[in-house]
């Protein structure tokens, strides 16, 4: 998102309006619809880094859950592997956009419309794949809630305080957030701290000239 930042009012009109459209892409052999209002995985790239990182994990017969899962390109990949996949989003056109894409890819995913884990109750993974909103800002409608984390953080406050209450073993199950340069970094890790966490950097990739990262909370 880093390089979307600098470009014009302009063209930041033409992409406003280009979201508001519904559009087709095929990614790594899965045939993927993007909704209007939900973060598109091709535009925004940390969607496809991800994508290379798990491309390097083992994840048969896991509980995973993708937490803020947008078209839902991350859960089809890793139910393609063998997974047991929870897509989350508090969009529910993303919600909707999961069932579509799990649908026509005739891959089985349980996607749930949830702020956070407050309708995940009782639930816990293997896995969590985080592609976490993080601009200090409050969102004003839905299709935001991709990008603004709140003000004060506040997403960021309460998913490190619950997130352990998910995990299935917490010696072994994965937490992994996707994260880039363009972001307040020491403010996310000093507030993962405060509620016992600390990230540790699994994955690096530049692209466009953005670094981003992808932390093991441990």
């Amino acid at each position: 998102m880093f390089y979307l930042k600098k470009i014009s009012p302009l063209l930041k009109r033409v992409y406003k309006a280009y979201a508001s459209r519904q559009h087709q892409l095929t990614y790594k052999g899965l045939q993927i619809t993007v909704l209007p209002s939900v973060f598109h995985p091709q535009i925004f790239l940390s969607t496809q880094i991800f994508a290379h990182f798990l491309d390097k994990q083992s994840l048969k017969d896991l509980k995973i859950l993708e937490l803020g899962a947008g078209s839902g390109t991350l859960s089809l990949l890793c139910a393609r592997q063998g997974g047991f996949v929870t897509a989350s989003d508090i969009n529910p056109a993303a919600v909707d956009n999961v069932r579509l894409n799990a649908t026509q890819n005739n891959l089985t995913i349980t996607a749930i419309q949830s702020d956070l884990f407050n309708d995940l109750s009782g639930q816990q993974f293997d896995r969590i794949l985080i592609n976490p909103p993080y601009y200090p800002k409050d969102p004003a409608q839905d299709s935001e809630y991709a990008f603004y984390c709140g003000a004060d953080f506040g997403y960021f406050k309460r998913l490190f305080s619950t997130v352990a209450q998910h995990l299935e073993d917490r010696q072994q199950s994965k937490v992994w957030i996707i994260l880039s340069e363009d972001c307040a970094l020491e403010r996310i890790a000093l507030i993962a701290r405060s509620n016992g966490w600390w990230m540790r950097l699994v994955w690096e990739e530049i692209v466009l000239g953005e670094k981003n990262y992808i932390f093991e909370l441990g």
